[in-house]
C-alpha cells in the first residue's frame, strides 16, 4: 500500500514537472529569417467556405509582415521554415480532395522535368501530375474542430515528414485578421532568446 502510494505521488510530481517546464525552441529557429507559408497539402477545400484556407494563409503572411523578424519566399529550398496551416471548424467537414489549395505559385516535377506554375489552373487532366493526384473528389474531413499552425524547418528533403518544431492547434488560432498563432509563436520565439541569455 505504502509502495503504490509512494509510486504514485513519483509519477504525479514528475508529470506536474514536466508539465511546468515549456519546450525551447532550437537555435536554428532563432537564426531564421525566411519562411513560406503553406496550406496543408492533405487540407480539403471546404464545400461550405472554400477560401478559407487561402484567407489563412494571407492573415499568417499579413501578420509576418507586420511582425517584421522574418521574410516571406514561395521556394522551399530557400525558407529556413516552413509554416503550414489547416483551418478546422466542424468536427466534421465535407470538403473536396486532390485539388491544390490555391497557392500563389506552386513548383511540381515528374520524373522528366520540373514545372513553375503562379497561381491558376491545376495541371491539364492528362498530365502525370493530375494522374498522381487523382483528380478531384468528395471526402470528409474529421478533426476536433481546431485550426493548426505548424512550424518546420526549411531546406531539407520532405520536410513535411518530419515532426513539427513548433505547433499550435486551437479554435480560432487562424481567426481572420487577429491570427492568434503568430502571436504564440512569436511569444515562443521570445521565451527562447530569453532562455538563451539566462545562464
Amino acid at each position: 500500500m505504502r509502495c503504490s502510494l509512494m509510486v504514485g505521488l513519483l509519477l504525479l510530481s514528475l508529470s506536474a514537472s514536466a508539465k511546468d517546464k515549456k519546450p525551447v525552441l532550437p537555435e536554428s529557429v532563432l537564426r531564421a529569417r525566411y519562411v513560406m507559408v503553406m496550406v496543408d497539402p492533405e487540407s480539403g477545400v471546404s464545400f461550405t467556405a472554400p477560401s478559407e484556407n487561402t484567407t489563412a494563409r494571407n492573415d499568417v503572411e499579413s501578420a509576418l509582415q507586420r511582425w517584421g523578424r522574418f521574410s516571406s519566399t514561395l521556394d522551399e529550398n530557400f525558407a529556413d521554415l516552413i509554416i503550414v496551416l489547416h483551418k478546422g471548424g466542424r468536427a466534421v467537414k465535407p470538403t473536396i480532395g486532390g485539388v491544390p489549395n490555391e497557392g500563389p505559385g506552386t513548383v511540381w516535377s515528374s520524373d522528366r522535368d520540373a514545372n513553375l506554375r503562379i497561381g491558376g489552373v491545376p495541371p491539364a487532366l492528362g498530365s502525370d501530375e493530375r494522374g498522381r493526384m487523382g483528380g478531384p473528389t468528395g471526402r470528409t474531413e474529421f478533426s476536433n474542430g481546431d485550426d493548426v499552425f505548424a512550424v518546420y524547418f526549411g531546406k531539407t528533403d520532405h520536410p513535411l515528414d518530419a515532426i513539427p518544431i513548433w505547433r499550435y492547434s486551437a479554435h480560432d488560432a487562424l481567426q481572420h485578421s487577429s491570427v492568434p498563432a503568430v502571436d504564440k509563436f512569436r511569444k515562443a520565439i521570445e521565451q527562447a532568446e530569453k532562455a538563451k541569455k539566462s545562464p
